[in-house]
């Protein structure tokens, strides 16, 4: 496969990653040796196992009892056999302190035994995806590139998919892995090799590893190649094999609208747009890819899927928004907002972080012309008098409820289904916007300051405008105007536009606009009607 520019490896940031694994061991265990308590015991008793496992022993005392019973146990096939479950059972707890983990999957991984090591191998491969011990994780990754394991590729870019908010990507242990073990080529193109022609995976019952892999595949290149344009590339090169029905959707998606899920999570959103099985939906693909076909190179540029139905509404109630350029929107943009009040979250309640600017001008850069229409739609629909009357029902019904936050979609009515099931809650208003409530069920109450977009919800918002929630723990709530850390999580897995509706009396609600990225526009407060 002919490989661009975009596809050449980076051998700066792979010689970066491998000095980086090479020179970590040493430090991480001098700084983890500094965790043990001065007041346990140092003594060890004869016993090697049971001073093994004794948590009142000091740390170092256990990693001296640890080689003697490795040793030990090496006397006979049988003795070995017993101490390596002894041993992978330390692993697995962690209950075991992070030091001792880690000297013990050393022996484990340097058991000279081939059958040993080979059973080693497979426990590191199934506990890579989701180590939770970002110093057992580290150490994996060093000998995994060290020793160039290439079946470890799938659960290292299962890891490096979960997003770790104090480590950039370009500095994740598990990226300096794959640099290693594929010096040849890209990271972003090793993921994406990996999502077309998946490796094999290690069986666990009940899950489908070789489908997790490709999800967490695509949603690890959402953040590599945020704007798809890797992957664009890549795909007019892959030659699909006839059975694979969800690279046939996304090549399609790509040829005939120009866009791609950028999520992994956005992929059965795409494979229900084009279900041939659903009426609507197909009627509503002919519509949006004819569309998008005839837009510019500038207006086309970072179009996604959330674009979309955005773009239909447009081009038949606002037409010359879509002959306009990305400025243009941004000045129409800016107008609207202009005179509005705005609120400024002042706390985010999980991580104390310091709170994001919500204005249009800390945005505008970061902003296509697909995400300035989007919001300029979403506006319109939620200035609609009809809306605003559901919205606010919708609100006081949350407020009453101590269990959970309650949130909804914002579609037209015209390409929704009638939905009897939500009564007046779901009526459609005089512009043609519905906004629907799906409450969450009972066994996804967590708390009453969580959203939980239900099953039923993302599976009725195929062809939605805006994914909406509310903040009405208070009819005071000004201080939690805007998404959450949590909120701007899933709008960024989901691929979906969002809004957020707070409270800042029982007669005002602020409105935060959000989507997948980060971004967030505060359009101003509306009243009850």
């Amino acid at each position: 496969m002919p490989t661009s520019r975009a596809d050449r490896p980076d051998r700066s940031n792979h010689d970066r990653a491998a000095r980086a694994v090479r020179s970590l061991a040493p430090a991480l265990f001098a700084a983890l040796s500094l965790a043990v308590t001065g007041c346990s015991p140092s003594r060890l008793t004869g016993d090697h196992a049971a001073d093994l496992k004794n948590p009142q022993i000091r740390s170092e005392t256990r990693a001296e009892a640890l080689t003697l019973f490795w040793d030990q146990s090496g006397q006979t096939p049988e003795s070995r056999r017993q101490a390596r479950a002894l041993l992978k059972d330390m692993v697995w707890s962690q209950e075991t302190p992070g030091d001792l983990r880690i000297r013990i999957m050393e022996k484990l991984l340097g058991d000279p035994d081939p059958e040993n090591l080979a059973d080693s191998r497979a426990m590191a491969r199934l506990m890579i995806p989701k180590e939770p011990s970002r110093a057992m994780l580290v150490y994996l990754c060093s000998v995994v590139g060290a020793r160039g394991w290439d079946d470890f590729t799938g659960p290292l870019i299962r890891s490096y998919a979960r997003p770790l908010l104090m480590v950039p990507d370009k500095e994740r242990s598990e990226r300096g892995a794959l640099l290693a073990l594929h010096p040849d080529r890209s990271v972003e193109r090793t993921v994406y090799e990996a999502f077309v022609r998946p490796p094999s995976m290690d069986e666990i019952p009940g899950i489908n590893t070789t489908e997790r892999l490709r999800t967490d595949a695509w949603d690890l290149l959402g953040r590599l190649d945020p704007s798809g344009t890797i992957r664009q590339q890549a795909l007019a090169e892959t030659a699909v094999p006839a059975d694979d029905t969800i690279l046939a959707a996304i090549q399609r998606a790509s040829r005939e609208a120009g866009v791609i899920p950028i999520s992994g999570s956005e992929i059965p959103w795409l494979v229900s747009l084009l279900s041939s099985e659903k009426t609507r939906n197909t009627a509503w693909w002919s519509e949006v890819s004819s569309l998008s076909s005839r837009l510019s190179g500038e207006q086309r540029a970072g179009l996604c899927l959330r674009h979309l139905e955005p773009l239909r509404w447009a081009s038949r109630n606002r037409p010359a928004w879509i002959d306009s350029t990305r400025s243009s929107l941004a000045a129409t943009l800016e107008s609207r907002l202009k005179d509005r009040r705005s609120h400024r979250r002042a706390i985010d309640q999980t991580s104390n972080r310091k709170p994001v600017r919500q204005d249009l001008d800390t945005w505008r850069a970061r902003l296509s012309w697909g995400d300035l229409l989007a919001i300029l739609v979403i506006d319109e629909a939620v200035s609609d008098p009809g809306i605003r009357s559901n919205i606010f029902r919708h609100m006081i019904l949350d407020h009453q409820d101590k269990q959970t936050e309650y949130g909804g979609i914002i579609e037209d009515a015209a390409h929704a289904p009638p939905d009897s099931a939500w009564g007046k809650e779901a009526a459609a208003s005089t512009s043609g916007w519905r906004a629907r409530l799906f409450p969450p069920r009972t066994s996804q109450r967590y708390s009453d300051e969580q959203f939980v977009a239900s099953a039923d919800m993302m599976n009725a918002a195929d062809l939605s405008l805006v994914i909406y929630h509310f903040h009405a723990q208070r009819f005071r709530n000004e201080v939690y105007a805007g998404p959450s850390d949590g909120d701007l999580e899933f709008a960024t897995s989901s691929g979906r536009s969002c809004i957020v509706f707070t409270c800042i009396s029982e007669e005002t609600l602020n409105v935060d606009y959000y989507q997948p990225g980060g971004a967030i526009i505060d359009l101003g407060d509306i009243r009850k009607p």
